[in-house]
């Protein structure tokens, strides 16, 4: 399943209020405007299958960012359809597409992009890949939560600007379950 957001969809992260160093505020496109992180929270909905059919309200994903000083927050909101969970411990988890799973491609203007995996058990995939499928990094540590709550699943993550390609974003995200 896919976003209503095509894949070539520019994507300026919100202004945060806390001063950053100018050389982090032109490498991410941000700027700074005075007191506090801001209140706007850019949202994909996950609403279409990946051949464009519509996918019924309640079947439906979110993945929310928040720019703050220190990362990017990222917040998915997910149904939880109970599909078997990776055979080891939460954490970075090779092979994470296997499972249910949304998925957040965060690229920059050339042909480096971030790829974000995150299920609903606590595992989670970070690669950074130059290129189509071209990985130059994989297994990145992230800060990452997630819990169940009946047929809902959500999750939380925190990824250091570091890991992000140069700005201006263009932003995807697709939801997988069942085999």
């Amino acid at each position: 399943r896919s976003s209503d957001f095509e894949p070539s969809t520019n994507f300026n992260l919100p202004p945060f209020t806390t001063d950053v160093a100018s050389r982090d505020r032109a490498k991410y496109n941000l700027h700074s405007n005075g007191d506090d992180v801001s209140d706007q929270t850019p949202t994909l909905t996950i609403d279409k299958t990946w051949d464009g059919e519509a996918i019924p309200e309640e079947e439906r994903a979110t993945v929310s960012l928040r720019a703050t000083v220190d990362h990017l927050e990222i917040s998915v909101v997910s149904p939880y359809y109970g599909d078997a969970q990776p055979d080891r411990p939460p954490g970075a988890t090779w092979s994470l597409w296997e499972y249910e799973v949304v998925e957040l491609f965060i690229a920059g203007p050339q042909d480096d992009y971030l790829e974000l995996e995150l299920g609903p058990h606590r595992h989670h995939l970070v690669l950074q890949l130059s290129g189509v499928r071209n990985i130059v990094e994989r297994g990145l540590r992230l800060d990452y939560t997630a819990r169940v709550s009946g047929s809902q699943w959500r999750g939380l993550a925190l990824v250091p600007w570091s890991y992000l390609p140069d700005g201006p974003f263009r932003v995807n995200a697709f939801a997988m379950h069942g085999e």
